[in-house]
């Protein structure tokens, strides 16, 4: 234990060989026949490795630390996968003006978009801003709080002010009600 903590090599190896089965098979359970199962349980292990030092437990409470740490780390790629489903249509053209315009973007999802531009223009600026942080940039709160400058209450209450005034316009919005039915309400 004490090895493990200190950032031993051969520790974390053992540690690694004798968790990563177990982490494989909770992440399938958790999120299904996704090709990023792989992803995911290095992910977890990269955390795990990173924060061990802090872990105060003894050896037989580590599995189940581990697991809590296997449990965040899907939990925030699953409100990533959620948050990419909740602006799918928007792709690559919320990154380039000019794809608006390109001949090879579906119709329906250029409306879809230049509606939206239409939506926002009529946010205050500072739930516009959050909400494209969020749903556009995919920043995490923590992010926005900061790149805001604003306590993370106060980007939490902002986009979830942003967001509800998105989806009532959404809702009623002949281009965008199809897209908004797909939303869900929670972050």
């Amino acid at each position: 234990m004490e090895r493990l903590r200190a950032g031993d090599v051969s520790a974390r190896g053992a540690w690694f060989d004798a968790e990563v089965g177990r982490l494989q098979s909770l992440v399938f359970r958790l999120v299904g026949p996704r090709a990023e199962v792989a992803d995911l349980v290095q992910d977890i292990f990269v955390q795990a490795f990173a924060s061990v030092g802090d872990f105060e437990g003894d050896e037989q409470a580590l599995g189940a630390w581990l697991t809590g740490v296997a449990v965040n780390v899907v939990r925030m790629h699953l409100k990533k996968l959620r948050v990419r489903r909740l602006m799918h249509f928007w792709g690559d053209v919320a990154n380039e003006a000019d794809a608006l315009e390109s001949p090879h973007v579906d119709p329906e999802l250029r409306r879809a978009a230049l509606r939206v531009w239409t939506v926002l223009d009529t946010f205050p600026t500072d739930e516009r801003l959050v909400f494209a942080l969020r749903y556009f940039n995919q920043l995490e709160l923590g992010e926005l709080a900061e790149v805001l400058n604003v306590s993370l209450s106060t980007a939490k209450r902002r986009l979830s002010a942003a967001r509800a005034r998105f989806l009532g316009v959404a809702q009623r919005d002949a281009v965008l009600a199809q897209w908004a039915a797909r939303f869900g309400h929670d972050d």
